[in-house]
C-alpha cells in the first residue's frame, strides 16, 4: 500500500493515496513462511513438532515429522492434491467427512492426512518422497519475503476462504463469493466487485482475464493492463487508487506448485458466513463454504505501519483474517457497502495504520536466490 504525502494526521483514510494488491498462488503459510526465524512470537514450524502418521488409517504407522529443507534442495516435483476433497483427507483424516459434526463441534480437523493423501496422489509408499509435502522454506530460501516481512506486518492467522483450489479463492478475494464454484473451472461469469468508477475511485483491475464479463463489457480492454505498465507508472507516480495484480500461472513467478501447498498445523475455523447459499459438491461431498481454508503467508506493507509486526486473530467483526479481509478493508477505506456475508465478517486491518510515518523503509529488497 502507498502513501498520500507524509503527514502528521491520524486518520488512516487520508494517508492511504493507492492499494496494490499482489495475489500468489496460496501457498500455505506453514510451507512458506513456517520457517521465519527473526520473531519467536510467529506460530510457524521452527518452535512446533509437527508430524503426520504414514497411513492415518493406521494409528500406529511410523511418524514421520516436518523439517526445513536443506538451502541446496528444493521441494520435491509432486504438486499435492489441493481439490477440496484432497484438503478434506489432508485436515479431517477422511475425503468425506460428516459437514453436520463438524458444525456441531463433534469432528475437529486435525491436520494429519497430508502424507496419507500423498501418498495416495501418487500411488507411493516411499515416505522420504511423500513427506516433501510436509517440509519447509528456511529463510534463506526467501530472503525477499522475510525482509518484506520483518520490515513490515506479518499476518500468521490469515485464512484462505475456500478450502479448495486457485480460481475460488481468486473469486472470493475479488468478488466475496465464488458463487458454488469449488474447482479451477473457467466457467465463473457472476459479476465480480462492483466497479468503484461509481464512487470516484479509479483504477479497478480485476483478475486479468479471469472474469468473462470483463471482456464482453469491454472494462478489460480499458483497465486490464500489462506488468510492465504497472511498474511504468509506479515509477511515475501515475498508479490508480487501485491495483490487483496476479502473476500468470503456472510458473514460479506465480508460487505454483511443483511445491508442497497445502500444509499447515493450524485448523480452520469453521461456522462462518459463507458468500452467499449456493453449495458446490465434489465426490459426493456437498461443500457449502462455511469451513476456511489453510493459513497463507499475507503481508501488509506501507510507511504508516510499524515495523516487524505479527499480526495474529483480527480485532473486529468475526474475528479472523480471510482473503475477503482485502475487500472488507477497501468497503471501509471508501465508504462501500460490503459485497457479502463473508465480506462484511471478515477482520479489517485499518487498526494497523498508527497515523505515525516511518522513514526507515528499506529501499530495496534482497534479491532472490537460486537454489535446488
Amino acid at each position: 500500500m502507498a502513501l498520500a504525502s507524509p503527514s502528521s494526521s491520524s486518520d488512516w483514510k487520508n494517508n492511504i493515496k493507492n492499494v496494490v494488491v499482489l495475489v500468489q498462488e496460496n501457498r500455505s503459510f506453514d510451507t512458506f513462511a513456517g520457517g521465519l526465524d527473526y520473531d519467536k512470537d510467529i506460530n510457524g514450524l521452527l518452535h512446533t513438532k509437527y508430524c503426520n502418521p504414514a497411513n492415518v488409517s493406521e494409528p500406529h504407522s511410523k511418524k514421520v515429522c516436518s523439517d526445513k529443507l536443506t538451502f541446496a534442495h528444493d521441494v520435491a516435483q509432486d504438486d499435492p492434491n489441493h481439490s477440496m476433497s484432497g484438503i478434506n483427507l489432508q485436515l479431517f483424516s477422511d475425503a468425506n467427512p460428516d459437514e453436520k459434526l463438524i458444525k456441531s463441534g463433534k469432528l475437529n480437523a486435525t491436520m494429519q492426512g497430508f502424507i496419507t493423501e500423498q501418498e495416495l496422489a501418487y500411488g507411493t509408499n516411499n515416505l522420504t518422497r511423500a513427506s516433501e509435502v510436509i517440509n519447509y522454506y528456511s529463510t534463506k530460501h526467501i530472503p525477499v519475503f522475510s525482509a518484506m516481512a520483518e520490515n513490515f506486518v506479518l499476518f500468521d492467522r490469515w485464512f484462505c476462504d475456500v478450502s479448495g483450489p486457485t480460481n475460488p479463492n481468486r473469486a472470493y478475494i475479488t468478488s466475496g463469493t465464488s458463487n458454488g464454484h469449488g474447482s479451477n473451472d473457467k466457467s465463473f461469469n457472476y459479476g465480480g466487485y462492483l466497479t468503484p468508477d461509481d464512487k470516484g475511485v479509479s483504477g479497478f483491475n480485476p483478475d486479468a482475464m479471469f472474469y468473462k464479463w470483463t471482456v464482453d463489457s469491454g472494462v478489460a480492454e480499458k483497465n486490464v493492463k500489462p506488468f510492465k505498465q504497472f511498474l511504468t507508472d509506479a515509477k511515475d507516480g501515475n498508479l490508480p487508487a487501485f491495483s490487483y495484480i496476479n502473476p500468470e500461472c503456472c510458473s514460479f513467478d506465480s508460487f505454483h506448485p511443483p511445491s508442497p501447498i497445502d500444509l499447515d498445523h493450524v485448523p480452520p475455523p469453521v461456522n462462518v458466513p459463507a458468500g452467499d447459499d449456493k453449495t458446490y459438491t465434489e465426490k459426493g461431498h456437498v461443500f457449502d463454504f462455511t469451513r476456511l481454508g489453510v493459513r497463507v503467508p499475507t503481508v501488509l506493507m506501507s510507511p504508516w505501519l510499524e515495523k516487524g509486526v505479527i499480526e495474529h486473530k483480527g480485532t473486529n467483526n468475526g474475528g479472523e483474517y480471510t482473503h475477503s479481509s482485502v475487500l472488507g478493508f477497501l468497503a471501509k477505506l471508501w465508504d462501500l457497502d460490503n459485497l457479502t456475508p463473508r465480506t462484511a465478517w471478515a477482520s479489517t486491518f485499518e487498526h494497523l495504520f498508527d497515523g505515525k510515518y516511518r522513514d526507515d523503509t528499506p529501499e530495496k529488497l534482497p534479491e532472490p536466490v537460486v537454489f535446488g
